[in-house]
């Protein structure tokens, strides 16, 4: 796969650039912080979905979502794919060629990434990216300065080493059971072949069997025949009852009809009696009836009035509010007027010592600068102290792992010979055991010393010998010559195991030796940066005090500036203030004058409690027979309808 083009939009420093790259060795170049770090950050998070912090810090500042585009040259089908990833939920993969989105989601964008990477799928792009592709700046000899172990767990899972062994093992196997399968195959043709004699019996066998199944198959459709006379004759039966079913039905439905009727008719009656009654009863009192409508009407009046009462009480106590609320904002207008007067001799009073708190203040930040830099120089001298113990534990464990490696080498034997010895001990197990199994099978079959093919006594046996001890001695040296050859086997899986440990550590060997320098020269490097930054951070103590005493003075000065920037400003809003008081003044006299138009409106309601308890008298009096009124005028309603249905 080759990268031929990086497109950002709003990625950290990068507000819409563009990368094109072109086959082999690219250099990228620039200042501190000019986004050089960041392109192979996009690269990354687009390809191997590896991103070290959070989405929003990788967007730049003020924008809402970030975007970069990877223009990449597959090594699959050599055609161009573009990769595009947002800081949303934006994730596909689109062809130009094709004009269209050929995977979508990280789901599918992870299969075309590895299909198109060349890796199995499944595989962890993000640390195939951390450990082979892009090791970050200054941590690419990291992994060797681990320990054993981790570099195995890393290199092992990036080189996939566990599945080449997988396989090595499963091979084995493999073989083996295909050596299985063949004598078990040739155990099969013999047992077969002996199947094959009783041909003629079962095929007489066969024969009876066919003609007792014809003989069955007559006696089934004469019983078929009796089944299917008797089903009709219930069919016949089945229709006769539901018929009678549905007559008693309707019989009952039509009783239950007449006796309904009998009950709605009684109850129309007596409906109707009590209607005539309810009717006489609404003529008797329709007149107190139409006083008491004639009250509510006239209370729902007044109180209405009583509302618009107590609104105009709210207004007045409002205005009492309003008015007390503006004489308190008054007398602090005044009081602030009086302080911005006198804001401008303390502020002129103050000069001098605000001269001194600058000069101070310029002497702080300067000395606290130096200060920081020095202290950042300690932190990197106590970094530099930790990577030299780290080279030096490093360089401890190389040695030893060359000093091993050396032992192993020299204890080792050849390699070539050992594998084939071994090949060749695996082949004549298999023969061995291939031969023991068939000669099982054969003793299965002896019977009384007679030959299992020509049922006679084998001439081959010596003068008092029989064909089972014959075959039991066989047996015996097949077995002493199958745990011979699996003893040897073992020790040489041994030492086989051994030589091919030595011939890996070998090419380990080299990159070993390779690493001591390495180590060598950095720890050269790391002890000159040393000396130069303890030289620097030896001024950091007499700073120190210089910064205390600059910070006491400028404690006791207690910022002179700050307090004439705030008299300066009081002394600035002196017509804001008296523009206020103007103001709050005209406020005063506009309250004063609605005070007085809600007295003279609240004097139009002086006799409306009075008005209110006469006409709620006349609506309790009259109540009652308003209750009667309105439950006799329903029941009255319903004479017509029951004099209709009777």
């Amino acid at each position: 796969m080759h990268i031929c083009k990086v497109e950002l939009e709003n990625i950290k420093s990068h507000a819409e650039s563009t990368f094109e790259f072109s086959r082999g060795t690219t250099v990228i170049s620039g200042e501190n912080g000019a986004g050089k770090t960041t392109i192979i950050e996009a690269v990354a998070w687009t390809l191997f979905d590896l991103l070290d912090y959070k989405k929003e810090d990788f967007v730049r500042r003020g924008a809402k979502k970030g975007i970069a585009r990877v223009t990449i040259e597959s090594g699959l089908d050599e055609r161009l794919y573009t990769v595009y990833r947002d800081t949303g939920t934006g994730y596909y993969v689109y062809d130009p060629a094709l004009k269209t989105r050929i995977a979508d989601k990280k789901e599918e964008v992870c299969r075309f990434l590895w299909q198109h990477l060349g890796v199995e799928a499944g595989t962890d792009l993000d640390s195939l990216f951390r450990r082979a592709i892009g090791v970050p700046q200054g941590t690419f000899t990291a992994i060797f300065l681990e320990s054993p172990a981790e570099r195995k767990r890393a290199f092992d899972k990036l080189l996939k080493v566990e599945e080449y062994r997988r396989g090595s093992d499963e091979l084995l196997k493999t073989s083996r059971f295909i050596g299985q399968q063949i004598t078990d195959a040739s155990v099969g043709i013999a047992r077969y072949e002996g199947e094959l004699g009783r041909f003629e019996a079962v095929e007489n066998e066969c024969r009876i069997a066919a003609e007792r199944v014809a003989e069955f198959s007559s006696k089934v459709e004469k019983t078929n025949v009796a089944i299917a006379a008797g089903t009709a004759v219930v069919d016949a039966f089945d229709l006769k009852e539901t018929q009678f079913s549905d007559a008693r039905a309707r019989r009952d439905a039509a009783m239950s009809a007449h006796e309904q009727g009998k009950l709605v008719a009684a109850h129309r009656s007596a409906e109707a009696e009590r209607a005539r009654t309810a009717a006489e009863a609404v003529n008797s009192s329709r007149q107190d009836a139409e006083r008491y409508d004639a009250a509510i009407a006239r209370l729902r009046e007044l109180e209405r009035e009583r509302v618009e009462r107590e609104r105009l009480r709210l207004e007045a106590a409002k205005v009492d509010t309003a008015e007390a609320s503006v004489r308190s904002e008054k007398k602090i207008a005044a009081e602030r007027l009086v302080n911005a007067l006198n804001a401008h001799a303390a502020a002129a009073s103050l000069t001098e010592a605000a001269a001194e708190q600058s000069k101070l203040e310029t002497d702080v930040l300067a000395i606290r600068s130096r200060i920081a830099e020095l202290k950042a120089s300690g932190t990197q001298l106590a970094s530099i102290d930790d990577k030299i113990v780290r080279l030096r534990e490093a360089y401890r464990a190389n040695q030893s792992q060359i000093n091993e490696i050396e032992t192993g080498i020299k204890n080792a034997g050849d390699l070539d010979g050992l594998q084939k010895r071994d090949a060749e001990i695996i082949r004549e197990l298999a023969r061995l055991q291939a031969s023991l199994d068939r000669d099982a099978a054969f003793q299965q079959e002896i019977l009384n010393g007679l030959c299992p093919i020509l049922s006679a006594r084998c001439l081959n046996l010596k003068e008092g010998e029989t064909l089972e001890a014959f075959i039991t001695s066989q047996f015996t040296e097949l077995r002493v010559s199958i745990v011979s050859l699996e003893t040897e086997q073992n020790s040489l899986g041994a030492a086989l195991k051994l030589s091919q440990e030595a011939e890996k550590l070998s090419a380990r060997l080299i990159t070993l030796k390779e690493r001591e320098t390495e180590i060598r020269e950095e720890g050269t490097r790391l002890k000159d940066e040393r000396e130069t930054l303890v030289s620097q951070t030896a001024e950091l103590p007499e700073l120190e005090s210089s910064l205390a005493v600059a910070v006491a003075t400028l404690a006791r000065l207690d910022d002179p500036a700050g307090k004439i920037k705030l008299y300066v400003a009081e002394s600035a809003r002196e017509g804001e203030y008296r523009e206020a008081i103007s103001k709050i003044e005209k406020n005063l006299e506009r309250l004063e004058s609605d005070r007085l138009i809600i007295i003279e409106q609240l004097e139009s309601f002086k006799d409306l409690d009075q008005h209110f308890a006469e006409t709620s008298a006349v609506r309790d009096a009259t109540e009652s027979v308003h209750r009667i009124y309105i439950a006799n005028a329903d029941i009255a309603a319903t004479l017509e309808t029951c004099e209709a249905a009777l």
